[in-house]
């Protein structure tokens, strides 16, 4: 995992208004289907995980789901307080997050 690159690229859609930040927002642009990518705190409790898993389940959305940092953490790339849950509002975005997500240094 490239956590540079992923906070970078965090930092960028914030900048363009491409992220929902909170349980609220992510849960009103998966019902308008506008999210490519949710990022979940590690520290995030069961009942959110769960909950999420439901709000997928029953719109029929197969949005990818990856766990990142902590709340703390999440919450100090955007400027705000502890955030647990994060919505990537674009596709290019969202790809190059999982694409790093993903890297292994090789």
């Amino acid at each position: 995992m490239n956590e540079a690159k992923i906070r970078t690229l965090l930092g960028l859609a914030r900048r363009a208004r491409k992220l929902a930040v909170g349980a609220s927002a992510v849960e009103a642009h998966l019902r308008k289907q506008a999210i490519y990518l949710i990022l979940l705190a590690e520290d995030a409790g069961a009942n959110k995980e769960r909950k999420l898993q439901n709000q997928l389940t029953s719109l029929q959305l197969k949005c990818p789901v990856i766990r990142y940092a902590n709340k703390h953490d999440l919450g100090e790339i955007l400027n705000h307080p502890d955030v647990a849950i994060i919505g990537v509002l674009d596709r290019h975005f969202a790809d190059g997050i999982i694409m790093h997500a993903h890297f292994d240094g090789k």
